[in-house]
């Protein structure tokens, strides 16, 4: 049996990695501009349905008004915070750790009509320079993983959440327990592909929310919710993985090799945590969790 490895991954070679990868991503996103795995509740009926079903499910039950200040970390191109100012008008930050992402976020919310209410910045999610008790709601969907320092992230989460406010998080997880040999190396292909860190087990993750300070914290294995998603990456990802393998020393998608070796790695981690997440390995988790004090939900 194999422990769960980390990856050495830099905040420049996951910056690269969003870099080249942007226009795949947005070819998946669509007009949801969301990168994350769609959520497919039992009245949802298509892929842009189920990824904004997503951003449904991280403030759902959670009272949002204009004077609400949302926080999102991993913003990608501000799907997410676009959405926030939009639906209720609120204050929506969102922060990545892709320069070449900010400015595009921010043309995006200038096109919905919410420039005024959307801010973008680049900055590293493991070195929050913000203020504390600055926000309301800080959401990650599909990002916390990306942290280096997860226990010391969610202390960071809490120290700029105002009292009474909501940490939400949408993430890729790993079963519980040691591994077989096997599933050690389709972890390493996601950690690889995607470059990142680490990936926790749910209650692992539970634990460091509440050794954070937080109270009222729940953790949901999402389940067979994400596999109509799960199942879609796995026909996308098939053709190229065929052609990589076919050709493993021609470069396919760019004459540069760091992107080259960003795509094969891209689709090589999809597909490895997308038949994952069928065979029980990994498991897409929900979290909810809040700082004491205040009156917020």
């Amino acid at each position: 049996m194999a422990r769960t490895r980390r990856h050495r991954a830099t905040r420049a070679d996951i910056a690269r990695y969003y870099g080249d990868l942007t226009a795949e991503y947005e070819a998946y996103g669509g007009a949801a501009s969301s990168w994350s795995f769609g959520v497919w509740e039992s009245d949802v009926r298509t892929h842009q349905a189920a990824l904004l079903r997503g951003h449904d499910l991280l403030v759902r039950g959670i009272e949002i008004t204009p004077a609400t200040r949302v926080l999102d970390v991993g913003c990608s191109l501000g799907g997410f915070a676009v959405w926030c100012a939009q639906r209720f008008g609120c204050r929506a930050t969102g922060i990545t750790v892709c320069e070449e992402h900010v400015e595009i976020a921010m043309e995006k919310a200038a096109e919905a009509g919410v420039a005024d209410r959307c801010e973008f910045r680049w900055m590293d999610m493991d070195q929050l320079e913000l203020k504390p008790d600055s926000f309301d709601l800080v959401t990650n969907r599909d990002s916390y993983c990306y942290s280096q320092r997860k226990r010391r992230y969610l202390r960071e989460v809490f120290r700029v959440l105002a009292r009474g406010g909501t940490w939400s998080c949408i993430d890729f997880n790993v079963r519980a327990g040691r591994l077989s040999a096997a599933d050690a190396l389709e972890v390493e292909k996601v950690l690889r592909g995607f470059h990142i860190p680490e990936l926790l087990p749910l209650s692992r993750v539970l634990g460091y929310a509440k050794a954070a300070g937080f109270e009222s914290c729940t953790a949901v294995e999402l389940g067979e919710a994400v596999l109509p998603t799960a199942a879609m990456i796995m026909r996308r990802s098939f053709e190229p993985l065929r052609l990589a393998r076919r050709n493993p020393r021609r470069q396919i998608y760019s004459s540069n090799e760091t992107e080259e070796a960003n795509f094969r790695g891209h689709f090589e981690a999809g597909m490895a945590y997308s038949a994952g997440l069928h065979t029980g390995l990994f498991e897409h988790g929900f979290f909810r969790a809040r700082k004491p004090g205040g009156d917020s939900a």
